[in-house]
């Protein structure tokens, strides 16, 4: 049977950025319900687990990440990519990603046991093995899913993403409840790839036939391996604090980071997905027009750095009330709460970075992601690296995250350069697309500021003060759109004027 293996630049139309919407749409809905869901575990966790198995299982999973960054060796970014495709080459390509799986898993299982020993928890080592299992399930699904994504159905790639967690989330209440421990979370995670590969497989109706040649799959060989160094390093930058903070931090105050960090980054990594998912395709198509991708890229970051900053500045004042809602037993989260402003500035500044390699990937240059991304996880692991060694316990958490934060700034002025090689951008360029998203963030924080000191000598329910801090943001954005954009809320991410008109 042959399989519809996507649309060309023409059948995708004069207007590109239509295709960006849909997917922004589709793809912003999946991640920000994803995103919930995986809150809502990360919530069940805090009342069913101890901080130390949060942490012991938080180094499972930040290992596990950057392991899978070497999914099917790049197959399924090298046909997304390619414009020229055959039916054979499929098939070849999946074949080639299915063993390339199941050898790594061999390959890693006697790796597990260092692992263990360097961080001083034997109980890693079968909880290490699951997130090996986890590899080679997203091996297999890494095709099935780009043959998706390659065809632009959008809405389907947003179904399998939000009914895969929602498996794994249900999976995850399941075993805390039942007193797993640190496992609830490991398999939950492992559990995700083994519903992206159902579904990739259900919604591509692409079924494997038994055809392999090596000159087929060689020539994508070249450019998955660079995405994969590519993405193996920016799992590095995305997942190194963990692995440095679980090093040198006990358990207990590293499981608490970890809750604070997934409720602070969780518009970035919403935005994340999305990027990557409905803009990489149709940069691909048009990797040629630098007009067209000038345009599209900025009308990126501009929809991006409003969303996050928004949904930064309710984290932000809403933070503490949430902690205070869920806190259980002796376990004490002050030191996370804490943490949340330091994490929402790594946070909004991550969120602007994320589509500077998609869009040298697009390009058919991904070599200038990895670049990039090393001098990143170089930068991260030695000078993050030397505050934890020379900082105190009570303020280590807070000089990494500053430190953090200024090697994102570093890497920032050096992707602005770098991107000059295919779109037209200058600093005045960047400032006038990013800069709506920090003037709201000042006016309604200072809004919100005045709001919680004002709560502050009234006796109110966490819950009515979380509903108050809500209502706050929502009126700061509709004054905010009104008033500087000029337009309403319900048209802030879709009506034509938020989208660049002169890119020059």
């Amino acid at each position: 049977m042959t399989q519809d293996l996507g649309p060309d630049k023409q059948a995708i139309g004069s207007e590109p950025d239509k295709r960006i919407k849909s997917g922004f749409v589709w793809m912003g809905a999946a991640s920000i319900a994803s995103q919930v869901l995986m809150a809502l575990a990360m919530v069940v966790a805090m009342v069913f687990l101890s901080q130390e198995e949060i942490g012991i299982s938080t180094i499972v999973i930040a290992v596990a990440a950057c392991l899978e960054a070497f999914a099917g060796l790049g197959m399924g970014q090298a046909i997304l990519q390619d414009n020229d495709l055959t039916q054979d080459e499929v098939h070849s390509a999946f074949w080639f990603a299915f063993f390339f799986g199941i050898a790594v898993f061999v390959v890693g299982v006697p790796l597990v046991w260092p692992v263990a020993a360097f961080y001083g928890y034997p109980a890693l080592v079968p909880l290490l093995m699951v997130g090996l299992a986890k590899f080679t399930l997203s091996s297999w699904a890494a095709l099935p899913i780009s043959l998706v994504n390659r065809r632009l159905e959008y809405e389907k790639l947003g179904a399998v993403t939000v009914l895969s967690t929602l498996w794994c989330t249900i999976l995850k209440i399941v075993l805390a409840f039942c007193g797993c421990g640190a496992w609830a979370l490991v398999i939950g995670d492992a559990a995700g790839s083994l519903g992206m590969l159902v579904g990739g497989l259900i919604c591509s109706k692409y079924r494997p036939a038994f055809h392999f040649k090596w000159s087929e799959c060689r020539r994508f060989i070249g450019y998955g391996t660079k995405t994969c160094i590519w993405s193996l390093i920016d799992q590095l930058n995305k997942n190194l604090h963990f692995l440095l903070l679980g090093k040198f931090l006990p358990a207990s105050l590293f499981g608490g980071y970890k809750v604070a960090y997934e409720l602070a980054m969780t518009p970035a990594l919403s935005v994340f997905n999305v990027v990557t998912k409905s803009s990489f395709p149709v940069f691909a198509r048009f990797q040629d027009s630098r007009p067209d991708l000038t345009k599209l890229f900025f009308w990126n970051q501009k929809n991006i750095s409003i969303f996050v900053a928004v949904a930064s500045v309710f984290i932000w004042i809403s933070g503490g009330d949430m902690f205070d809602l869920v806190v259980s037993g002796d376990n004490d989260w002050e030191g996370a709460v804490k943490a949340i402003p330091f994490i929402l500035v790594v946070a909004f500044t991550k969120s602007l970075l994320q589509a500077y390699p998609d869009l040298y990937r697009a390009c058919g240059k991904p070599e200038y992601g990895i670049y990039s991304s090393l001098v990143e996880a170089g930068l991260i692991f030695v000078c993050c690296g030397l505050s934890l060694m020379v900082l105190p316990e009570s303020y280590m958490l807070y000089g990494m995250l500053t430190v953090w934060e200024i090697v994102l700034l570093l890497v920032f002025a050096m992707h602005c350069v770098l991107v000059r090689r295919f779109i037209d951008s200058n600093l005045k360029m960047v400032w006038q697309h990013i800069k709506d998203s920090v003037f709201f963030a000042a006016f309604s924080g200072l809004v919100a500021f005045a709001l919680v000191w004002g709560m502050s000598f009234l006796p109110l329910h966490g819950v009515i003060r979380i509903i108050l801090e809500f209502a706050c943001v929502a009126v700061c954005l509709k004054l905010f759109a009104k008033f500087r954009l000029k337009m309403p809320v319900s048209e802030l991410w879709s009506n034509s004027k938020s989208k660049p008109k002169d890119v020059g």
